[in-house]
């Protein structure tokens, strides 16, 4: 018998960066200049996408189709370097 509750939270995944070095420069570029970027004398995450490519970044790249269309990618799919909708300037 088959759990309904199992897949429920089953959500297509997207692989945005094809290396380290491409995440780290869109991170650098987006989060690096936004005020919602990580808090460094807190230690802390402002954003909730950030925090979700960080973690990809250090796991196996994928993230949720939610996550991919909060940051832009499914609109700038095959783009190197794209610029995140949630982007607000002035960095703290």
């Amino acid at each position: 018998m088959n759990d309904p509750g199992v897949l429920k939270d089953i959500e297509k995944k997207h692989r945005p960066f094809a290396t380290g070095s491409q995440w780290e420069e869109w991170d650098k570029r987006n989060c690096g200049s936004c005020r919602l970027g990580f808090d460094m004398k807190r230690g802390k995450f402002r954003c909730a996408h950030q925090f979700a490519l960080t973690s990809a970044a250090i796991g196996n790249g994928e993230i949720k189709e939610s996550t991919a269309k909060a940051i832009g990618y499914l609109e700038n799919e095959g783009c190197y370097i794209w610029e995140c909708p949630g982007w607000e300037r002035g960095r703290k």
